[in-house]
């Protein structure tokens, strides 16, 4: 009995909301999972219509974290800078609009553009930024201070692993179908994740 006590205890524990909390501005529509994890001294700011999944973590502890409306951030993903390089190394991180960030994603940039997509365990390096409409394959990575153009596609190393997708460029109507379709995934997720924003905006 007892060692089933202490197991409970350890299992609550990891899922405690940490003593001190972030500066959390979270709006009434984000849905944050359970067992979502926000850490950190710094401000996070979680816009409209934003899904956090169970164990995703978003991490404030060297610079505030901006999620604006309409992104999702899966399991297991990670969002925030790592420990500064030098003492003056800014670490804010800004994510755009419409935003995925797909299961066990890493993401450490300066700013991610609207309608990006971060596939699964892909990574994002500290101070990188990726403009609008890009897409990052699973498992590859956008370097330390790298900058995408919108509409890259990184799906290998080097400036040989990125091109330019013409065709969501400079066709709106594929464009609009993929938000139609973003809306839509995003409305049955919200029957799925049960909403515990409150422990983080409470007291």
């Amino acid at each position: 009995m007892t060692s089933k006590a202490a197991a409970l205890t350890t299992r609550q524990s990891s899922t405690a909301v940490p003593a001190v909390k972030p500066r959390c501005k979270i709006h009434s529509t984000a849905i944050i999972a359970d067992k979502a994890q926000i850490t950190g001294s710094h401000i996070v700011e979680i816009g409209e219509n934003v899904i956090m999944h169970p164990h995703a973590k978003i991490r404030a502890d060297h610079g505030n974290v901006y999620v604006g409306k309409g992104c999702q951030i899966a399991e297991k993903a990670v969002v925030g800078a790592g420990e500064p390089t030098g003492s003056s190394d800014a670490a804010d991180m800004v994510i755009g609009e419409g935003v995925s960030i797909e299961t066990s994603a890493v993401v450490e940039a300066q700013k991610v553009g609207d309608y990006t997509t971060l596939e699964v365990k892909s990574s994002v390096g500290r101070g990188a930024v990726v403009g609008r409409w890009c897409k990052v394959a699973p498992m590859c990575e956008v370097r330390e201070q790298e900058v995408l153009e919108d509409y890259t596609v990184v799906f290998g190393d080097g400036q040989k692993g990125r091109r330019i997708d013409g065709v969501l460029r400079d066709r709106k109507e594929v464009r609009d179908a993929k938000l139609k379709g973003k809306a839509m995934e995003m409305e049955v997720l919200k029957g799925l994740i049960p909403d515990s924003k409150m422990k983080w905006t409470m007291g």
